[in-house]
Protein backbone atom coordinates (compact mmCIF):
# COMPACT_ATOMS: atom_id res chain seq x y z
CA UNK A 1 0.00 0.00 0.00
CA UNK A 2 1.45 3.33 -0.95
CA UNK A 3 2.29 5.87 1.74
CA UNK A 4 0.07 8.50 0.19
CA UNK A 5 -2.92 6.21 0.47
CA UNK A 6 -2.18 5.53 4.13
CA UNK A 7 -1.71 9.24 4.86
CA UNK A 8 -4.97 10.01 3.03
CA UNK A 9 -6.83 7.33 4.95
CA UNK A 10 -5.45 8.59 8.28
CA UNK A 11 -6.35 12.18 7.34
CA UNK A 12 -9.85 11.09 6.37
CA UNK A 13 -10.32 9.19 9.63
CA UNK A 14 -9.00 12.18 11.62
CA UNK A 15 -11.37 14.51 9.78
CA UNK A 16 -14.29 12.19 10.47
CA UNK A 17 -13.41 12.05 14.17
CA UNK A 18 -13.11 15.84 14.40
CA UNK A 19 -16.33 16.31 12.43
CA UNK A 20 -18.18 13.76 14.56
CA UNK A 21 -16.90 15.45 17.74
CA UNK A 22 -18.13 18.84 16.46
CA UNK A 23 -21.53 17.33 15.61
CA UNK A 24 -21.76 15.82 19.07
CA UNK A 25 -21.05 19.20 20.68
CA UNK A 26 -23.58 20.91 18.43
CA UNK A 27 -26.22 18.31 19.31
CA UNK A 28 -25.47 18.71 23.03
CA UNK A 29 -25.75 22.50 22.77
CA UNK A 30 -29.00 22.20 20.84
CA UNK A 31 -30.39 19.73 23.39
CA UNK A 32 -29.36 21.97 26.30
CA UNK A 33 -30.95 25.00 24.63
CA UNK A 34 -34.14 23.04 23.97
CA UNK A 35 -34.30 21.81 27.59
CA UNK A 36 -33.72 25.34 28.88
CA UNK A 37 -36.47 26.70 26.62
CA UNK A 38 -38.85 23.97 27.81
CA UNK A 39 -38.06 24.70 31.47
CA UNK A 40 -38.65 28.42 30.93
CA UNK A 41 -41.91 27.69 29.12
CA UNK A 42 -43.11 25.42 31.93
CA UNK A 43 -42.16 28.03 34.53
CA UNK A 44 -44.06 30.73 32.61
CA UNK A 45 -47.11 28.47 32.29
CA UNK A 46 -46.97 27.66 36.01
CA UNK A 47 -46.77 31.36 36.90
CA UNK A 48 -49.70 32.20 34.59
CA UNK A 49 -51.75 29.35 36.09
CA UNK A 50 -51.03 30.50 39.64
CA UNK A 51 -52.11 34.05 38.74
CA UNK A 52 -55.27 32.75 37.10
CA UNK A 53 -56.11 30.58 40.12
CA UNK A 54 -55.52 33.51 42.49
CA UNK A 55 -57.78 35.71 40.36
CA UNK A 56 -60.52 33.07 40.28
CA UNK A 57 -60.25 32.49 44.04
CA UNK A 58 -60.56 36.23 44.65
CA UNK A 59 -63.60 36.46 42.35
CA UNK A 60 -65.18 33.47 44.10
CA UNK A 61 -64.60 35.00 47.54
CA UNK A 62 -66.13 38.30 46.41
CA UNK A 63 -69.14 36.49 44.96
CA UNK A 64 -69.62 34.49 48.14
CA UNK A 65 -69.40 37.63 50.27
CA UNK A 66 -71.99 39.34 48.06
CA UNK A 67 -74.31 36.32 48.32
CA UNK A 68 -73.85 36.20 52.10
CA UNK A 69 -74.64 39.93 52.40
CA UNK A 70 -77.73 39.58 50.22
CA UNK A 71 -78.90 36.55 52.20
CA UNK A 72 -78.50 38.38 55.50
CA UNK A 73 -80.26 41.53 54.29
CA UNK A 74 -83.05 39.48 52.69
CA UNK A 75 -83.63 37.51 55.89
CA UNK A 76 -83.71 40.70 57.95
CA UNK A 77 -86.18 42.25 55.53
CA UNK A 78 -88.45 39.20 55.65
CA UNK A 79 -88.35 39.20 59.47
CA UNK A 80 -89.21 42.90 59.57
CA UNK A 81 -92.11 42.43 57.16
CA UNK A 82 -93.44 39.47 59.19
CA UNK A 83 -93.28 41.43 62.44
CA UNK A 84 -95.05 44.41 60.85
CA UNK A 85 -97.80 42.15 59.52
CA UNK A 86 -98.26 40.51 62.92
CA UNK A 87 -98.69 43.94 64.47
CA UNK A 88 -101.15 45.01 61.79
CA UNK A 89 -103.24 41.86 62.05
CA UNK A 90 -103.26 41.61 65.84
CA UNK A 91 -106.40 43.74 66.36
CA UNK A 92 -108.32 41.62 63.85
CA UNK A 93 -107.09 38.43 65.49
CA UNK A 94 -108.12 39.58 68.96
CA UNK A 95 -111.54 40.72 67.65
CA UNK A 96 -111.95 37.31 66.03
CA UNK A 97 -111.30 35.59 69.36
CA UNK A 98 -113.90 37.75 71.09
CA UNK A 99 -116.47 36.98 68.41
CA UNK A 100 -115.64 33.28 68.48
CA UNK A 101 -116.03 33.20 72.26
CA UNK A 102 -119.45 34.85 72.00
CA UNK A 103 -120.55 32.26 69.44
CA UNK A 104 -119.13 29.46 71.61
CA UNK A 105 -121.09 30.77 74.61
CA UNK A 106 -124.33 30.63 72.57
CA UNK A 107 -123.83 26.98 71.62
CA UNK A 108 -122.23 25.85 74.89
CA UNK A 109 -118.61 25.42 73.81
CA UNK A 110 -115.66 26.43 76.03
CA UNK A 111 -113.97 29.81 75.71
CA UNK A 112 -110.74 30.14 73.72
CA UNK A 113 -107.67 31.76 75.20
CA UNK A 114 -106.36 34.82 73.42
CA UNK A 115 -103.23 34.06 71.45
CA UNK A 116 -100.29 36.41 71.34
CA UNK A 117 -98.35 35.89 68.10
CA UNK A 118 -94.63 35.34 68.36
CA UNK A 119 -92.32 38.11 67.35
CA UNK A 120 -89.34 37.03 65.29
CA UNK A 121 -85.93 38.36 66.11
CA UNK A 122 -83.87 39.51 63.16
CA UNK A 123 -80.92 37.47 61.97
CA UNK A 124 -77.56 39.15 61.91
Amino acid sequence: MPVAAVVGAVAGIGGSIISSNNNKKAIEKSTDASLLANRESIAAQKEALEKQLAFQQNALNQGMQLSRDQYNSSGKLQTDIYNQNVGRLDPWTQTGYAATNQLNALIGLPQQQALRPLQCSSRR
